[in-house]
């Protein structure tokens, strides 16, 4: 009996979502069937539809790590500056999942590189903190400020420096990001010294013109 329930539970959502366009198309989202979402929006589904989460359904594309799904509702209407509760959009997933493609297609979709969340976190500083070098490259080749900090005084480069990330710290620093920036009085140099990130010490000691074994302060 218990299997039969389950078998007419999938057959209702499933027909549920046949009728509706909109249920449909959070399906497609989430999976990313680009093949699909195209007809679900011609048959009326809202672009800007969200989940029971509050998640718009590009946010649900741009986590399924489909480019052309999120390309599809771009070309639909979808609305890449939406946001969730906390303030991210689908830009600040995208960077923190590392998927250079799909920032790269939001980037061209109009989404904005700056925008913050409500604790003033950017895209680029989701990109440092979690890593992902190939995705921070497009958003500084797009043009993303590379000294804005968020609510708790800490820019790109400090946060990366702080999760000890070098490939990150460099790719900063040859983008001009500021090595004297500080957060709290203190200065990406100080941090990689009092961790103990000698890679990084010797980058941010180079991009300030000094000698590791001048041992100075900064």
């Amino acid at each position: 009996m218990h299997r039969i329930a389950v078998l007419a539970s999938l057959l209702a959502a499933l027909t549920a979502c046949q009728g509706d366009p909109n249920t449909a198309l959070i399906e497609s989202a989430k999976l990313g069937d680009a093949d699909e979402i195209p007809d679900l929006l011609e048959e009326g589904a809202d672009p800007n539809l969200r989940d029971e989460d509050g998640s718009s359904v590009l946010m649900l594309a741009v986590v399924s790590g489909k480019e052309d799904a999120v390309r599809a509702l771009l070309d639909g209407g979808a609305e890449p500056q939406a946001t969730i509760e906390n303030g991210s959009t689908a830009l600040h997933v995208a960077a923190g999942t590392g998927d250079a493609a799909v920032v790269h297609t939001l980037i061209e979709g109009g989404a904005d590189v700056d925008r913050k969340t409500n604790s003033g976190t950017t895209s680029l500083m989701m990109a440092a903190l979690w890593g992902h070098l190939d995705a921070l490259q497009v958003l500084l080749e797009a043009g993303a400020q590379k000294n804005l900090k968020n609510e708790d005084e800490s820019s790109a480069l400090m946060l990366a420096t702080m999760e000890r990330r070098p490939e990150i710290v460099r790719a900063l620093l040859d983008a001009g990001a500021n090595p004297r920036i500080e957060r709290r009085g203190l200065t990406p140099l100080m941090i990689a010294r009092r961790e103990g990130y000698t890679e990084i010490e010797i980058m941010l000691s180079d991009a300030l013109g000094l000698s590791k074994k001048k041992g100075r302060k900064f």
